[in-house]
């Protein structure tokens, strides 16, 4: 044990914070700001999770931040528990000034602030199971990236200039730059790295040019010029090491071939397959309308509007609505889902990405050529009729793509002949289970098609069930589409298209009718070049039922919204939010150019609109509860608590792993020098002495590593207890004896080494306290070169 190392120890001990002793401010600051400007190379890392680097400015001020906080509370000489709270309390303010300004009074986060928080992270969670990078700037995982950012700030700080390990400061951002790694997208992937890797190392010689080992007698007398030498041979190295391993590393055969073992790809049964189980794109609609409703996600040239649609969802838990499915590449034709006779409008659209979450290809239903894929290597999935970019394409982003549609011309006659008896068996089993609803759910839903007998007939009753005076457009309310959200949206009667789409599919399916939950856009604003220009606001979810004879129809149950071309069998003209306010809704008119209708083996226009039936009042209190509350649903504050719990429980862990991997490390190291030194008599004897002098440092005693046995021994005699004092003289004179006797050492004189040593272990072990106990073994420092004790 180094003399240096043991005031260090003594420093951690006190957690005064106080700096190295004769290093001038000037030279402190900069190994803090070296410090800082690691954190800053970190943020940028986070450009391969993001799309683009909106997000850079906000992370970046809370990693500054919390540097800044730490920094001052360190150098005012207070305690780590002040600074911990005033870490806290910087959080706070940080996150309302910087992410959620609007909602905080004079400067100060709100209850309006903690709601808005938590609506975020809650959407975050849910996003983050489903989406791939890089992915849009979502406000919730904004906020999640910068209270990591803060932590890591908090703790490297701590870790560097209260107890003085430059690696274990370097841990934090570590696993949030593996994180990064792990989730991340190829762009700016060796960007990101060398400046993580530089920043990283220059941080480490900076930390070592304030400690360099004084005890040589020209660093005594001169300690700038042993500071530059240190700087300048070790910045030579770290250089050389980061420029070759950037040019060699990636220019080495294989660097770029796919992975050996395609784990981000495993699918059903751990094989690697061009399969994916999607959790619902639902999640994304709300932040899209509320959030990023400015943010175009994609362009379409089309002659015909239409709703550009992403994917179908076909399974639910109770919950969420997911989906799943194999997908084969997008080459020819494509199979379709229609049946025979269709009349179909032949629909050929150019759509350029420009935000979209990844792996979503818009485009008209039914799809059934991919034209050009424009780089996107498109897969699709039959059964759902979805495209996404194929699963060797990093991003979607900026690429255009041709895609040719047949969309569907509906014949009244056919929807009307629609029997439940014909409906493909394969189609009521995947498609007609019917969720476990509640009461007042089966209520409302027998009510809603009271007299209604064929399957059109209650599609069509259920649909203007909801379009009805009696329910409200709003993205006031929380994120849900499960079983208690539904019962939640009928109670309140407000809204807005995912709870509209998921109550509809949910009730239909009690009702008898296959349905599934369609996630897309309406078809956006078109400029005087006859482009469709699709923002956020135009993000949308509507229903789809099977009828036999006609295949899958969409019907669409939230207000203000209407499909193109779906008049005559709605009686819903087009509609779609107002430009800037996805809260309104215009009728749009119809262009007057239709494309020519073709028919699948015959089939049918259709013109005559039908008359929507009459529901009566729907506003009825008989059929409210008494004592509900509103929206109590599993997107509701209680279900934010508790994906914020599990969020902070995630970083805790993630901390903790981190924190118990020093003891393991180095029992791991204590057990094999064990072994090493157990083959020989004189290595047992050795054995005994290292053990005995290691627990010396819970005293926190200076000792030389040049001293001998004796001369360690005398100088623990002052500070060890009184019980150990003997043990220990006894013990020195073993060891010296074993390294210079002609002889190897026999048994008893093994055994006397061995009941020394435990004895010297156990006397130390009770006269300090617990914490001392638990902080020397989180304490890194003696797993790194040069901060094991041996004597001579």
């Amino acid at each position: 044990m180094t003399e240096s190392n043991l005031a260090e120890g003594a420093r951690a001990e006190r957690h005064d914070a106080a700096p190295a002793p004769n290093v001038p401010s000037s030279v402190l600051g900069a190994a803090e700001l070296s410090l800082v400007v690691t954190s800053l190379a970190l943020v940028y890392g986070f450009s391969r999770i993001f799309v683009n680097h909106s997000f850079f400015w906000r992370l970046a001020a809370f990693a500054a931040i919390s540097h800044a906080v730490a920094i001052a509370i360190r150098r005012l000489g207070r305690g780590i528990l002040l600074s911990a709270l005033a870490s806290f309390v910087g959080l706070a303010l940080t996150t309302g000034l910087v992410l959620y300004s609007s909602t905080t009074r004079l400067l100060l986060p709100t209850d309006a602030t903690r709601d808005a928080a938590r609506v975020d992270l809650d959407e975050a969670w849910q996003l983050f199971r489903e989406i791939r990078t890089p992915v849009v700037a979502h406000p919730g995982f904004v906020l999640g990236a910068c209270v990591a950012m803060w932590l890591v700030g908090f703790l490297a700080d701590w870790a560097a200039f209260r107890i003085w390990s430059p690696f274990e400061a370097l841990a934090p951002g570590a696993v949030v730059f593996i994180f990064c790694s792990l989730e991340a997208a190829e762009q700016d992937r060796l960007a990101s790295t060398f400046a993580f890797a530089v920043t990283a190392l220059f941080f480490i010689l900076m930390h070592r040019a304030i400690r360099v080992d004084r005890s040589a007698s020209w660093l005594a007398a001169e300690p700038e010029r042993g500071r530059r030498a240190v700087m300048r041979t070790g910045a030579i190295i770290a250089l050389t090491a980061v420029v070759v391993g950037g040019i060699i590393g990636p220019s080495l055969p294989g660097s770029h071939d796919d992975a050996a073992i395609a784990w981000r790809r495993f699918g059903k049964g751990g094989q690697a397959a061009q399969a994916r189980i999607t959790i619902s794109p639902l999640v994304t609609i709300r932040s899209r309308l509320a959030n990023l409703a400015n943010v175009e996600a994609f362009t379409v040239v089309a002659d015909q509007p239409d709703y550009w649609r992403l994917t179908s969802l076909d399974q639910f838990d109770g919950t969420t609505w997911t989906s799943s499915g194999e997908y084969q590449n997008a080459k020819g034709q494509l199979p379709s889902q229609l049946p025979a006779g269709t009349t179909t409008q032949t629909l050929t659209q150019t759509i350029t990405i420009k935000a979209l979450d990844p792996p979503w290809m818009p485009a008209a239903y039914e799809p059934v050529s991919v034209e050009s894929d424009g780089g996107t290597k498109a897969i699709y999935e039959a059964e759902s009729a979805t495209l996404t970019i194929g699963n060797k394409v990093a991003s979607g982003t900026n690429l255009t793509y041709v895609i040719k549609s047949r969309v569907p011309v509906r014949d009244l006659t056919v929807l009307r002949a629609a029997t439940d008896a014909a409906v493909p068996a394969a189609i009521r089993q995947r498609y007609g289970v019917a969720p476990d609803l509640t009461n007042f759910v089966r209520s409302r839903a027998r009510q809603a098609v009271s007299g209604a007998t064929s399957p059109f007939a209650k599609a069509l009753a259920l649909q203007n069930y909801f379009r009805s005076p009696a329910f409200t457009y709003s993205l006031t309310v929380p994120a849900g589409q499960g079983v208690d959200s539904v019962d939640a949206f009928l109670r309140a009667r407000i809204g807005y298209c995912e709870q509209y789409a998921s109550a509809y599919a949910a009730m239909a399916r009690f009702l008898g009718l296959p349905a599934r939950v369609a996630v897309g856009f309406t078809p956006g604003e078109q400029d005087a070049n006859e482009v469709w220009h699709v923002r956020g606001e135009y993000a949308h979810a509507w229903p789809e039922v099977y009828l036999a004879g006609a295949g899958w129809v969409r019907f669409e149950p939230t207000p203000g919204r209407g499909a193109p071309g779906d008049q005559a069998y709605t009686g819903v003209p087009f509609q779609q939010p107002s430009a800037g306010d996805p809260t309104t809704a215009t009728t749009v008119p119809v262009p007057t150019t239709v494309p020519v209708p073709t028919t699948i083996a015959g089939g049918a226009t259709a013109t005559t609109v039908p008359n929507p039936s009459d529901l009566g009042d729907l506003s009825d209190p008989s059929l409210v509860e008494q004592g509900t509350t509103g929206l109590g649903s599993p997107g509701g504050p209680s279900h934010a608590l508790r994906t914020l719990a599990r969020a902070l429980l995630a970083i805790v862990l993630a901390i903790a792993l981190v924190t118990l991997a020093v003891p393991a490390a180095k029992w791991m190291r204590r057990s094999t020098r064990h072994r090493q030194l157990r083959q020989t008599a004189r290595g047992q004897i050795t054995m005994a002495w290292e053990d005995a002098v290691a627990s010396l440092g819970l005293l926190r005693m200076s000792v030389s590593a040049s001293a001998t046995p004796s001369e360690v021994a005398a100088a623990a005699a002052a500070n060890a207890p009184d019980a150990a004092r003997k043990p220990l003289h006894t013990l020195a004179g073993i060891a010296t004896e074993a390294r210079y006797a002609p002889e190897d050492p026999d048994a008893d004189t093994i055994a006397r080494a061995a009941s020394a040593s435990a004895t010297i272990r156990s006397t130390v072990t009770r006269h300090v306290s617990l914490g001392r106990r638990i902080r020397s073994a989180l304490d890194p420092r003696p797993l790194f070169p040069g901060a094991t004790v041996t004597s001579r």
